[in-house]
């Protein structure tokens, strides 16, 4: 069957040879192990850095809704302008 994949797919196997593909999955390793040591010297570290995570998300989705909030303000004014000055209230 994995003959079968290799000349269906030969790119698929051509990309894990690539010394690029390699590289990156190197830098992910050291990574990953700089954070398991990291998180081993601190374990607070890691609910700090999560709850700052999620204290960023939280701010970022009150923005999105703030701006929504906005628009549809404006878009109510526009309207109620539009019909006021149709109707020249």
């Amino acid at each position: 069957m994995a003959t079968n994949v290799t000349r269906e797919f030969p790119s698929i196997i051509q990309d894990e040879r690539e010394p690029g593909v390699e590289l990156l999955n190197d830098e992910a390793e050291i990574a990953r192990s700089l954070v398991e040591k990291s998180v081993a010297e601190d374990p607070a570290r890691l609910r700090r850095e999560l709850l700052l995570d999620m204290a960023i998300r939280h701010f970022q989705l009150q923005q999105q809704v703030y701006v929504t909030r906005v628009c549809q303000n404006l878009s109510q004014t526009a309207h109620f302008l539009h019909i006021s000055l149709y109707f020249e209230i």
